[in-house]
């Protein structure tokens, strides 16, 4: 509950709170669970007397107001005063108020206690937000134009179709917060934190999101059209029917970035991007990809799937998988595309296209091919170099990718193909890449 002495200054106006305030500087106003009265006759004017011919009254009825009814309402967490713009709410404890629809344009609410607050529909116009605490709580359809919101918390609270238009919010935080249909239009986002956060169908165009962490958000339809994401972490992050033409991704990390063929990467700047969190596996590994490059590169692998063999594999089984495969599923168009060999020995298998590829029938019929090798040459596996391979089994040439900055990418990029809607509770999605083990001798979903 409100300190009812706190909200009594705040009920006796503005100019009386200000004055209150720089007269007791030690003192952090304590407004908790206050809510706005609906009682429409205390919003009575010296005007509104006059014009019914009782002026002379009013200095009486404003008397009634302050003594009487004012320290009542301030009893019981009620705010009477008309509206609370350009209001000094620095370092207030405003925890579980509600103010709903509340006009705080311009209102300084530097480092302020917001834990659990109502502020649907509330209008934020030019406010300072600065370093304020604001977890749990419900800003939906909130209007942030043109604020000042920078290092602020905004753990797990609700900003639906809030307005963010201009707004200065470098450093904020808004992991776990739902921000779906959001309008951040040349919003300043650097150092932003949206880890986990929901920005499905969000509007980002001409954000500044450098360094930004979007490790598991959301971005499904998102548009981040022009938007700069310059060394920002995309890590496991869902940009599924994304947008990101003409944005700029040079140094992100795309680490398990889940696409789809829907993702448009037309007219991207990237001249080079992470594998790994951390800036680990730069690709290319020198130099910088050439207009264009970064966009083919993503083209091909939405269009193709890679099976990655690590530790070994018995290459016997899996042609004749691959064969078996082919027939079982109507003799599937189904083709490989290339064949990748690594410094660790990874094989790494490029087919196409994607949407054939059943990983659970390959990985049965894998394993009854496995089984029947077990019986007829008591399971013994010879390891054997790429070109070996291609030499052994291939009668035609085959593309051999050799290039680094194509290597690895089956480590990275998880690509949808689903037509099921996304998961509220959940930022995960199956992975696209299969692994064969050496050891048990079957494939299963890396």
């Amino acid at each position: 509950m409100a300190n009812e002495k706190h909200l009594y200054q705040l009920n006796l106006g503005k100019e009386n709170w200000i004055s209150w305030r720089k007269a007791n500087p030690h003192i952090i106003p304590d407004l908790t669970l206050v809510k706005r009265t609906n009682l429409q006759i205390l919003s009575q004017s010296k005007e509104d007397f006059e014009g019914k011919g009782l002026g002379w009254a009013y200095s009486i009825w404003n008397t009634i107001i302050n003594l009487v009814i004012t320290p009542s309402l301030s009893k019981q967490g009620y705010i009477r005063v008309e509206n609370l713009i350009g209001f000094d709410f620095r370092n207030t404890n405003l925890t579980s108020a509600s103010l709903h629809g509340e006009n705080l344009t311009k209102a300084n609410l530097t480092g302020a206690i917001l834990h659990g607050i109502n502020l649907h529909n509330a209008v934020l116009q030019e406010v300072i937000l600065d370093k304020a605490k604001i977890n749990n709580a419900y800003l939906s359809n909130a209007n942030f134009n043109n604020a000042s919101i920078k290092f602020a918390d905004f753990t797990l609270t609700v900003l639906n179709g809030s307005s963010f238009r201009n707004a200065q919010l470098s450093g904020t935080n808004f992991t776990g917060a739902d921000i779906i249909r959001a309008d951040f239009t040349r919003a300043v986002l650097e150092g932003c934190n949206f880890s986990e956060a929901h920005l499905s169908y969000a509007n980002l165009t001409n954000v500044n999101l450098t360094n930004a962490n979007l490790y598991k958000t959301d971005l499904r339809n998102t548009n981040l059209r022009n938007a700069y994401l310059l060394n920002a972490n995309l890590s496991i992050a869902q940009v599924l029917d994304t947008n990101f033409e003409g944005a700029n991704l040079t140094g992100v990390c795309l680490e398990n970035c889940n696409i789809n063929e829907k993702t448009s990467f037309v007219d991207v700047i990237c001249e080079y991007f992470y594998l790994q969190t951390s800036q680990k596996k730069r690709r290319p590994v020198s130099g910088e990809y050439k207009e264009g490059e970064f966009m083919e590169l993503m083209i091909r692998k939405v269009r193709s799937h890679d099976l990655v063999f690590t530790d070994g594999i018995d290459w016997q089984a899996f042609f004749r998988t691959f064969q078996e495969f082919k027939k079982e599923d109507n003799d599937s168009p189904i083709s490989i595309q290339s064949i990748e060999d690594s410094p660790g020995g990874e094989f790494i298998m490029r087919v196409s296209p994607f949407s054939s590829l059943d990983e659970q029938k390959f990985k049965d019929i894998y394993d009854q091919n496995l089984k029947l090798q077990e019986r007829v040459v008591g399971y013994r596996r010879e390891r054997v170099t790429l070109m070996q391979l291609i030499e052994l089994y291939l009668n035609k040439p085959l593309n051999v990718m050799a290039t680094a900055e194509s290597k690895y990418m089956s480590d990275t990029f998880n690509i949808d193909q689903s037509k099921s809607s996304y998961p509220s509770t959940s930022m995960s999605q199956s992975k696209g890449n299969i692994n064969i083990s050496e050891t048990k001798g079957n494939v299963s979903g890396k």
